[in-house]
């Protein structure tokens, strides 16, 4: 069930960036009300979209090889709903 702003639960979101302090202060804002998963690549993010699905995806990576990965990923498991920008 996709998730709408008048859902009653969670959103589950996966954080990606390779800076460790970006990573903490973006999951302490959005982990008062979500349930967060954090990775500092691409590679680690691909593992855990493999798990599970997640509501939100936050990602920096810009690597032309595991960002593109991640991309591709995130377009053939949302059926390319994905909104926000794409930049090469």
């Amino acid at each position: 069930m996709p998730l709408s702003l008048a859902s009653k639960r969670d959103a589950r979101i996966l954080i990606i960036d390779d800076e460790p302090a970006v990573l903490s202060v973006v999951e302490t804002m959005l982990g008062q009300s979500h349930r967060c998963k954090t990775a500092t690549s691409a590679l680690e993010a691909i593992e855990y979209l493999k798990e599970q699905p997640y509501d939100l995806v936050l990602s920096t990576m810009k690597d032309a090889t595991t960002g593109i990965d991640l991309r591709y990923l995130l377009l053939t498991m949302t059926g390319d709903r994905t909104t926000g920008s794409w930049r090469r």
